[in-house]
């Protein structure tokens, strides 16, 4: 018998007689190729690994949560210390730190100043807001600030902005400075953040592979947005919290691969744009609403992309479906006199817009739109149209169109299908 045949019988021996079902010798990890073990390293890494569960520690932030006091410094100091406690295991592009789960009782808390829930960078980290609320009233500052956090997950967190010392975000994710150093990988998972926000309910800083499930997003304060994708820092945000520096404005970073999933946003206040993006690449929304309430003589579009100081928004996915009759638009295009879109897939079977399914902002005098995958059913609004204007938009890829109001434009090459009739154009 080998000597590497008698030690894993010697393991399966104690494995039998002692009831365990994992076993990690004392002062060994690993066999080499000739049975014989290798030392233990000594890293934090490991230790993490081969952490007992049960020793895992966990803060539970029972506060009292009266509705009158300022329930943030209680917060705050609790993860403050869980992140001078915790700290993540280092010498890994993934680190694995901040073990730590933090919970909120099943109550209505009060903040009047902002969270702290920045620069939790590690896989351990878990905020567990299931059942709480917030009540926010931090004046012009957000309601949390995730500045410079990432591979992360935010539960069931609940955000009513009030309408007295209304914040300016509800929640802040993104970059914390502009030194190379992300923030990536968050899951936000069925957050509800609603009322009145300054800014946005919902605001990405360059936060890249983040998943958003199951969210409502909503604004009542008129001139201001649902949700915000800034990849540029073009609304020139810094977070609360100076140790975190600030991202330069206007300036272009990687900003891919974001996801949004039933994810609804809705806007109330006169003048509300729904949703705002800039320098995107490959983000997808996924069976989203976008629901747009104002009433006025002058609307405004659903969404708007920005294409200044040379952003993109491409490989965009927006399977979403837009109300109501007051919208202006679905898409408009802002920030460049000749923007060009690679690559925009949108599908929606009944909007209601009145007007065209794409505009043109201010000086913006060409739109082109590269391989797209367009599928629209019945536009239900009053005058709708697909172009503001057909002669100022290029055009290839698939189009489909329920109903006889497309309108081919200026130059297209690819397939449109008009109701059960399908045509193939090739650019000359």
């Amino acid at each position: 018998m080998t000597r590497r045949r008698r030690i894993a019988l010697g393991i399966g021996l104690v494995l039998f007689l002692t009831g365990s079902t994992t076993f990690f010798p004392p002062f060994f990890d690993l066999l080499d190729r000739d049975g014989e073990f290798i030392p233990a390293r000594d890293s934090r890494a490991f230790a993490a690994e081969r952490a007992d569960h049960k020793a895992i520690p966990s803060a539970v932030l029972d506060i009292a949560c009266d509705g009158a006091a300022d329930d943030a410094p209680a917060i705050n100091a609790a993860i403050q210390d869980a992140r001078t406690k915790y700290p993540p295991t280092q010498g890994s592009a993934w680190p694995v730190g901040h073990l730590i789960r933090l919970t909120l009782p099943p109550r209505q808390c009060t903040i009047r100043s902002t969270l702290n829930m920045t620069g939790l960078y590690g896989s351990g980290f878990v905020a567990d807001f299931w059942g709480s609320s917030i009540l926010c009233k931090t004046k012009g500052t957000p309601c949390i600030d995730m500045t410079g956090t990432g591979q992360a997950s935010l539960l069931g967190l609940n955000v009513v902005g009030a309408a007295e010392d209304a914040p300016n975000i509800g929640l802040m994710i993104g970059r914390r400075t502009n030194d190379g150093v992300g923030a990536d990988h968050l899951e936000i998972d069925h957050p509800t953040i609603t009322g009145f926000f300054t800014l946005a309910p919902y605001v990405n800083l360059g936060s890249e592979t983040t998943l958003v499930n199951h969210a409502w997003f909503s604004n009542w304060v008129p001139n201001a947005y649902g949700a915000i994708f800034d990849g540029l820092n073009h609304f020139h945000l810094a977070s609360v919290f100076a140790q975190n520096g600030t991202l330069k404005p206007d300036h272009q970073y990687s900003f891919n691969e974001n996801t949004c999933i039933e994810c609804i946003v809705e806007v109330f206040g006169d003048g509300d744009i729904a949703l705002w993006m800039g320098q995107t690449a490959r983000h997808r929304w996924i069976n989203g609403y976008i629901y747009y309430h104002p009433a006025l003589e002058t609307p405004e579009p659903a969404v708007q992309l920005y294409f200044g100081d040379g952003a993109v928004n491409d490989f965009l996915d927006l399977d979403v479906h837009f109300e109501d009759q007051h919208l202006s638009s679905l898409v408009q295009f802002i920030g460049s006199s000749n923007p060009s879109v690679r690559s925009l897939h949108m599908r929606d079977s009944y909007p209601s817009q009145s007007g065209p399914l794409f505009s043109r902002g201010s000086g913006v005098h060409t739109v082109e739109i590269q391989d797209a995958d367009l599928h629209f059913g019945f536009l239900a609004g009053h005058n709708p149209s697909w172009w503001d204007s057909p002669s100022s938009y290029d055009v290839s890829g698939t189009i489909y169109s329920l109903d006889g109001s497309y309108k081919k434009p200026r130059n297209f090459s690819g397939m449109s299908c008009v109701m059960s009739k399908c045509n193939f154009f090739r650019a000359l």
